[in-house]
């Protein structure tokens, strides 16, 4: 049976490259995401507790490192689109006063920030959340004063990293060997189990299993380290200059514009359906009514996508505010993009996804 996957693997090539789209100043690698975000809420409150704006959808590394600094945390609502449900943003922001607000973009999907520019008080700060991007050339670096975060991880087989972008450079302390050692072992575990899966390996319930308890394993360290920030590793920056990170992105934006043009069935629709791809992303997003029937039938075929977790939510399921936000959650799911993935194996996911419940 074919395997197509979105899952992160050890693809090394020996001449290194730069990554294009990252600005020369005002740059800070941290070994992740939730470590970048830890230090910001000490760059911006280094004496007291602050309050954020964060959607109600939200990735426990972005929802953690503001909890473990004491800070007020305030959720919006979203659309089924994954934009920020403007009038909620309205309403909480004129309710009171907020240090930091918080916008993802959702699989890769760009939001238009001017609204919440244009809504924020001169002295709130925002951040965008790009983890499920990756830097390039036509990416909109932020405006003065404001931040944005990239986790190459997410996208590239490497085993930590983060930038955090804004005006200034928070000072991040040097990784030590012997506190994270632990923790890349198993990243690398981890890459290497899912590049033998994606190779297609005997004993493929083997490599499955180590796939899963290598990430848990490298999964409950990282959390220890979100309040002692340190820098990005030198394996996790040589692993991410030698995957040919550009072709990389230009790969996934080609898979994803693939997948618009020919995707049709009327089961299932792109999140965002007339939007052009200007970015990588990390799966191309679809809305499928149901979701475990969609996904099963996929696997069947030797197609796994990315269905993100209950870990991402932190509000009351049944509030009637964030009904949009919920159902967005409950419906998405994200065909996989892969520089692995062939145009055949792209046209196979294709077909398979346009004969869906067609015959049934």
């Amino acid at each position: 049976m074919p395997y197509y996957a979105a899952a992160r693997q050890l693809r090394i090539f020996w001449k290194s490259q730069a990554i294009h789209g990252l600005p020369a100043r005002g740059l800070s690698a941290f070994g992740s995401g939730r470590e970048a975000l830890f230090s910001l809420c000490q760059s911006i409150k280094p004496d007291g507790v602050g309050s954020v704006l964060l959607p109600v959808w939200v990735p426990e590394g972005v929802y953690q490192p503001f909890h473990l600094a004491g800070w007020k945390i305030t959720f919006y609502n979203i659309t089924h689109t994954g934009s920020p449900d403007w009038s909620d943003v309205q309403v909480l922001l004129a309710q009171q006063h907020y240090q930091l607000a918080v916008i993802i973009h959702y699989f890769g999907l760009p939001h238009s920030t001017q609204p919440f520019l244009e809504l924020l008080p001169a002295n709130t700060l925002l951040l965008e959340d790009w983890s499920h991007s990756f830097p390039h050339p036509g990416w909109p670096i932020p405006q003065a004063g404001h931040w944005a975060l990239f986790s190459p991880n997410k996208l590239i087989g490497t085993t930590d990293g983060a930038w955090l972008i804004g005006s200034e450079q928070l000072p991040v302390p040097a990784a030590r060997f012997l506190e994270r050692g632990p923790y890349l072992f198993w990243r690398v575990v981890h890459l290497l189990a899912s590049r033998c899966l994606q190779d297609r390996l005997p004993i493929a319930s083997f490599w499955l299993w180590l796939q899963g308890g290598a990430y848990a394993r490298s999964y409950r360290l990282l959390l220890q380290q979100t309040a002692s920030p340190r820098a990005m590793s030198g394996l996790g920056c040589w692993l991410i200059r030698h995957s040919r990170p550009q072709q990389e992105a230009h790969i996934r934006i080609q898979q994803a514009e693939y997948y618009r043009q020919y995707l049709s069935n009327p089961h299932i629709r792109p999140i965002q359906a007339d939007a052009a791809i200007h970015h990588p992303m990390v799966g191309y997003s679809v809305w499928v009514e149901d979701r475990l029937a969609f996904s099963q039938y996929l696997a069947s075929k030797g197609i796994f996508g990315i269905q993100l977790s209950e870990a991402w939510w932190f509000a009351p399921v049944d509030d009637p505010r964030f009904t949009s936000a919920r159902a967005l959650f409950d419906h998405h799911y994200l065909l996989p993009l892969h520089p692995a993935i062939s145009r055949q194996g792209l046209a196979h996911v294709v077909a398979c996804v346009n004969a869906y419940g067609l015959n049934g």
